[in-house]
Order: structure tokens, then sequence, then C-alpha cells
């Protein structure tokens, strides 16, 4: 530990490296300064950890590190060419703070991420966070144009570009986001962006089972209103459908929302707040987890999930997050519910459990692939490394 606390010194100053439960807590305040510490940590062995806020540490598979590179010092946003639709973001800014930003101008970054007040720029795409967002615009995916990524050997690259319209080279970015910090740490992102809604309004259909809103939703999908969110929720008190319109008031569409909803036997409430109920999810101590399945598939799984006494939020595309009670009955059920949805093509992650739940499931057919990536990016194993991978002691 002394050894490598006095070759980290040189790197990025003493007063930026600190010791935390055994983990060397480093601070780099650049781009150069994040490559000279993976460098040396590549070249001697020693496994590196990048975290942002820390918000979303377990999600994934968990991995032990002799580094813990923390990106907060990278906090600014570099450029904010508004009339271009596009900024320029270091990964350490916090998600609220780029909101504030880009505000000034009546613009956003289309995705609303969990806890922004703490989560970086960098922790979110690396996650691949997205909520409810995510039916009008799309996924992260969607939104990031270029990167600064540092490999695991120290090398930077400046990857995709600054403009929508980018036609060249592979498009890494979009593999960079979801990599868990895996393949590169991201230094910087650039997105695209978009002017702020006007005129959004939000309504709640409420239902006693998920079938009766399966329809609903169905048929608002098929309609020409302009949805922006359409999110199914339920626990043991039942269930909701809630749609955020945005759209001018004359345009007509509140009308034509509610006659939707009459004509499949519901009735429609204002709403409020749909973009917080995911975050309620986390509010006790309980297992979640987040699956991907068929759209078509949504009303059986919220019924499924609700029946093994957990609650959920899903995105009307498909995306869902399930709760389930920590006890010992409930994991079990929680288990047996991921691996139904593995056999019916659908995928699932534990983003909060216990030590005895494997952390991702449905990744049998892409397992190998991933890890090659994962060599030719990462020869060495140097970043995030997986549980699975014995980590050596460091050649120091």
């Amino acid at each position: 530990m002394a050894e490598l606390l006095e070759h980290l010194k040189p790197l990025v100053g003493e007063e930026h490296i600190a010791v935390r439960e055994g983990v060397v807590v480093v601070s780099p305040k650049n781009t150069s300064e994040v490559a000279a510490v993976l460098g040396f940590a590549d070249r001697h062995g020693v496994k590196v950890r990048p975290v942002g806020g820390r918000t979303k540490l377990g999600w994934g598979a968990a991995c032990e590190a002799q580094i813990e590179l923390s990106l907060l010092r990278l906090n600014r946003v570099v450029d904010h060419p508004w009339q271009d639709l596009t900024c320029t973001v270091q990964a350490g800014c916090t998600w609220q703070a780029l909101e504030d930003t880009l505000a000034r101008h009546g613009q956003f970054v289309a995705l609303d991420a969990l806890w922004p007040e703490k989560a970086t720029v960098g922790g979110v795409c690396a996650t691949n966070d997205s909520g409810a967002l995510r039916h009008r615009y799309g996924s992260l995916r969607d939104q990031v144009l270029g990167m600064t990524i540092v490999l695991a050997d120290g090398t930077i690259a400046k990857t995709g570009g600054r403009v929508v319209k980018n036609v060249a080279g592979y498009d890494l970015p979009k593999l960079m986001v979801g990599s868990m910090g895996t393949l590169a740490v991201i230094t910087e992102v650039t997105f695209r962006l978009y002017s702020l809604p006007l005129h959004s309004r939000s309504f709640t259909v409420a239902a006693d089972t998920a079938a009766k809103l399966a329809p609903l939703m169905q048929a608002i999908r098929d309609s020409h209103l302009a949805v922006q969110v359409l999110q199914m929720r339920g626990d043991a008190s039942g269930f909701a459908l809630d749609v955020e319109i945005n759209a001018h008031p004359d345009a007509g569409q509140d009308a034509m929302l509610a006659e939707i909803v009459v004509k499949n036997g519901l009735s429609l409430q204002p709403g409020f707040w749909l973009y917080a109920e995911r975050d309620k999810l986390w509010e006790h101590e309980r297992l979640i987890l987040k699956a991907t399945i068929r759209p078509n598939d949504l009303a059986s799984y919220a019924q499924e999930i609700v029946d093994k006494d957990g609650s959920f939020v899903a995105q009307s595309i498909g995306i869902v997050y399930a709760a389930f009670a920590r006890d010992e009955t409930t994991v079990r059920l929680a288990e047996e519910f991921r691996y139904h949805l593995d056999l019916q093509g659908g995928t699932s992650t534990v983003l909060k459990g216990n030590s005895e739940m494997d952390p991702v499931v449905g990744m049998s057919n892409i397992g190998p692939l991933m890890q090659a990536i994962k060599v030719q990016f990462d020869a060495n194993n140097t970043l995030n490394p997986l549980v699975n991978q014995t980590s050596s002691q460091p050649a120091i």
C-alpha cells in the first residue's frame, strides 16, 4: 500500500490521494492525469474501479480493486454551443448541474436520470440509466454524439463527434454506454440537446388489474397523440397508467386522450410526480431488478410481479424496474421471476440485491462476445475486473 501511494503522488499530487476501506482513492484533475494513473496501473497489474457520485456502484457485477479512480474533479460543462443543440461536459459533472446550465437556454438532455443531484454524467453513461422520457426520445445511446475516453493502458481516444450527423467510423460511444466501466474510463461526453417542453400535461388512469390497462396502452401507442411519457406502475393497491402529453392546449389532445380512455371503459385523472415513481422503489431496503421484455408481455409480467408481493414501474417499450421485499421467500420468488423471464427471451439485472443472487441473468448467449470485447479493450483486465476472474497481486 505504501509503495503504491508513493508511485501515485507524482501523478496527481499527494493532496488528491486518500485511503478508504483499504482502497486507494485517486482524484485526477483532467484527462491526462486519468491516462497517467491508468497507464501506471496497467503496467503494474493494479486493478482500477472508476467512480463518479457512487450512486450506482451496486449495479451489475461487483468488483474488487486496489485503486478507486474518482472523476469528481472533472466537473465542468466544457462547451455549450446552444445554437447547434449540442454540449460537451466532463464526466464528473453532476446531472443536475448539467441540467441547470442547459436550462438557461431552454434546452435539456432528454433523459431523466436517477438521483440527478449526486449522479455524474460519466456514471449515468456507464450504467446506461434511463427513465420515463425514453418513450419519446429513445435511450441514452441516442443522446450521445461523442466521447473522450481513456483506455486501460492509458491511451486517450476521442470517438464520435460534436454534430448530430456523424457518418464516419465505428460508433464507439454506443459501446461505452452501459459498459459499467469495464472497457475504458469516460472523461468527456458530447450530447445532442432538445428544447425544454413548454406544454406538458400529465394524466393517470387507474385499474385493479394490469390486463385492463394493456389495450389502453396499445391504443395510445397507435394514436396520433404527442405522447412524451407512457408508463405503467403497480403494487398491492392496484395498477396505474401514466401519460404525459406535450402539445399546445389548443390542439385538443386532452379531449382526444379522454375519448380513448373512455372507449376502454376507464376514466382519466390529472397526474403528478410521474418522474419520481421510479425513485420510490429505492426508498426501502428491497431487492430491485431491471428487466427488458417484449412490450406485448408487459401486462402479464406486471401482474406476476404484484402477485409475488412486488411493486414495479415499467416503460411501455418493455423496460421494467421491479422491487421485492428482502426476506427469504421473496428472494426465491424473484429468482423464479428472473429465470422465467430468461426462458421467454428477456434479460434481467440485479440493481440492488444480496450476495447470494447472480447479478445478471439472460446473458448466456452474449457472454463470450462481451468477454472477447473486454480482452480487445483491456487485455490485462485492469478496469473493473470481473468477480469470476482472480485479481492478482500488484507487481510493485
